[in-house]
């Protein structure tokens, strides 16, 4: 047998010993569909991205992520969390944008040139052994906030001075002894 309860106000019984407490009776729990109990401040999605493939490029822009959300609330903020592993060719800087509905002025300091990440940058010197036997983690993060309940694109993209740019390894070792990294995005929905 079902039933619903319909109310506009759920509070504490005025004489109880702790009024402004309504307590749910242990091992049962309230439920509802997703953001249906959205607590300001509150997470009410959590989805992480991975990327495992490999590539080296010669573009000034190569797409390590590109995602369509879906936002369970309107008016919600996301938390973008990402650490990307790539390495590089010497005497060539490195970095990467975060780019949503196209837009990748979310950083920098006066709207050109936006960095998401540090920029990476190794001379040629001796074996190279720093460049090409090695990979760094590329990590940023940024809270978004947005408007209505629309679904949005978030990408995240190299931006490349030149060279070559290794997606997922060392460039002259793809090998055990260097590890064999992934690269991650988790986007975090919280409640407004």
């Amino acid at each position: 047998m079902t039933s619903t309860l319909s109310v506009s106000k759920i509070q504490g019984l005025s004489t109880a010993a702790a009024p402004t407490t309504v307590e749910i009776a242990s091992g049962h729990k309230l439920t509802g569909a997703a953001g249906a109990m959205a607590i300001a401040g509150g997470i009410v999605n959590a989805t992480q991205f991975t990327n495992a493939t490999t590539f080296a490029s010669t573009s000034t822009n190569d797409d390590i992520f590109d995602e369509t959300i879906t936002p369970k609330l309107s008016g919600s903020k996301f938390l973008i969390l990402f650490e990307c592993k790539l390495s590089r060719t010497t005497n060539n800087s490195l970095y990467l944008q975060l780019g949503i509905d196209n837009v990748y002025t979310l950083y920098g300091r006066d709207g050109t040139n936006p960095s998401a990440t540090c920029s990476w940058y190794l001379e040629s010197y001796g074996s190279s052994h720093l460049s090409n036997a090695s990979y760094q983690a590329y990590i940023g993060n940024y809270l978004y906030s947005h408007t209505g309940s629309d679904t949005w694109n978030l990408k995240i993209r190299t931006k490349s001075q030149g060279g070559t740019a290794y997606l997922n390894y060392a460039y002259s070792y793809d090998d055990g002894a260097r590890g064999r990294p992934i690269s991650t995005c988790t986007v975090l929905e919280i409640a407004q």
